[in-house]
């Protein structure tokens, strides 16, 4: 009986497999075996997703084919732009994946070229020539995006500036470095490097005064830089035998850059050179607000008073290595902590997003 009984289930179950609907396919994930699909056969636009899908998924070789694929056809066939143009920025992106600068460079050029490019070519463009270190042609497309995005993009344009006098100022072209200087001045008017840039120059040329009135700019363009300038215009002052400028300039700071770890420190060494209570300054200002540095030279105006106590040398040592260990610098927009100022951020590529730590750790 149970022979007779085993073909009917093997039929029964042959059956109700072909009737059991297929299992879906896993959402968010694109694959096949073989050459890509015909382009007759599906949309240009679903063909586009499908080449980006496979970028994202670290399958660029893929990509690359799918998209070029796309790009002959709409070459060949005289698409109108939007097509060929859709294709060509995937390309593009495909090409910078996979490290081919070159051929990105080509592309991008070909679309910005056209008259009306779309905001992400421009974009995608500057990004390669960020990274070719061609200032100039960052410069060019920036302009360009600026004009087309309606956004702000002055202090960006400023940087390429300064990196094109660095460049000259490495070559040992000083005029065209100092032109470029100026250039990202009459750009962008707030822009902190450019000042301390153009009073870096004109010291360089042994012009001390225009560095100092170069440099006077930057508190009041940007306080957390404080500390990057306030040694500058003391070496400035020196040099031309005015120290008493250099004190005067630093009464004249207030609001932020009065209340820098920088400016209360020097403060308080000057009015230690003119016998006042250093202490009793410090003490004054810490109230305003509380930082590290200033606690250390609280502390260590306070030594004479506890010249027997064996724990204070302990506690001044500990403060001061907590201070020493402290970051340099920090970038604002992804928390890296370098110990120089980079003006790009190294981790997030950001423009001017670095500043000094000191004018965001206070306190802390």
């Amino acid at each position: 009986m149970i022979w007779l009984l085993l073909p009917l289930g093997i039929a029964l179950g042959w059956a109700l497999a072909r009737r059991a609907p297929a299992a879906p396919a896993p959402v968010g994930r694109v694959d096949y075996n073989g050459s890509p699909p015909p382009a007759e056969t599906q949309s240009q636009e679903a063909l586009r997703v499908l080449g980006t899908s496979y970028r994202r998924q670290g399958d660029v070789a893929r990509a690359i084919a799918l998209h070029e694929q796309l790009v002959a056809a709409a070459t060949s066939a005289d698409q109108a732009s939007t097509q060929g143009d859709a294709a060509r920025l995937e390309l593009a992106q495909d090409y910078l994946k996979a490290g081919l600068m070159d051929r990105a460079e080509a592309l991008l050029q070909q679309l910005v070229g056209r008259g009306t490019p779309s905001l992400s070519a421009l974009e995608l463009l500057i990004s390669v020539h960020e990274q070719a270190h061609d200032w100039k042609h960052a410069a060019a497309a920036t302009e360009r995006l600026q004009s087309a995005k309606g956004a702000d993009l002055r202090q960006r344009l400023a940087h390429y500036r300064c990196e094109i006098a660095e460049q000259h100022r490495t070559a040992g072209e000083a005029d065209a470095a100092e032109q470029q200087a100026r250039r990202a001045q009459e750009t962008c008017p707030e822009s902190v490097r450019a000042s301390l840039l153009a009073g870096d120059l004109a010291e360089r040329r042994g012009d001390m005064k225009s560095a100092l009135n170069a440099w006077k700019r930057v508190p009041k363009q940007d306080a957390r830089f404080i500390s990057e300038v306030l040694p500058r215009m003391q070496r400035g002052c020196i040099a031309l035998a005015v120290p008493r400028q250099f004190e005067e300039w630093l009464e004249e700071l207030d609001g932020p850059a009065e209340d820098a770890a920088c400016v209360v420190r020097e403060r308080a060494h000057l009015a230690g050179v003119h016998g006042e209570d250093v202490a009793a300054y410090l003490a004054a200002r810490l109230e305003a607000r509380v930082n590290w540095p200033g606690i250390l030279g609280w502390v260590t105006a306070q030594q004479a008073k506890y010249t027997q106590d064996p724990g204070f040398p302990r506690v001044a040592a500990a403060l001061t290595k907590h201070i020493t260990q402290q970051p340099s610098y920090l970038c604002t927009a992804c928390g890296l902590q370098p110990n120089l100022l980079f003006w790009q951020c190294p981790s997030c590529k950001r423009w001017g997003s670095v500043v000094p730590a000191d004018a965001v750790l206070q306190g802390r």
